[in-house]
């Protein structure tokens, strides 16, 4: 899954992090849109720059999913646990 939005998420952070210049009484933009985002950045580099950094990225997600889920887990029973005693939510 990662693998396919990876691009959309390398324009999303381009389009977040764009520099925005002042001239003349007004702010301009790198960018003016996701199209014109799409098209300069695959001139900068190839359709290869919107997957720079994907290799990481997949090698992170092992990691992250082996403490994310079991926390999630345990918050989930604790929540149950912390509800099912409460006398106001019954």
């Amino acid at each position: 899954g990662w693998v396919s939005i990876y691009p959309l998420d390398v324009l999303r952070s381009r389009l977040m992090a764009q520099p925005l210049t002042a001239g003349e009484g007004k702010s301009t933009a790198l960018y003016n849109g996701t199209l014109d985002c799409i098209r300069k950045t695959h001139a900068e580099g190839g359709w290869r720059v919107f997957f720079r950094g994907l290799s990481f990225s997949l090698i992170r997600a092992g990691p992250v999913a082996s403490c994310v889920l079991p926390t999630y887990d345990i918050a989930v029973r604790w929540l149950y646990i912390m509800l099912a005693s409460s006398p106001s939510v019954q």
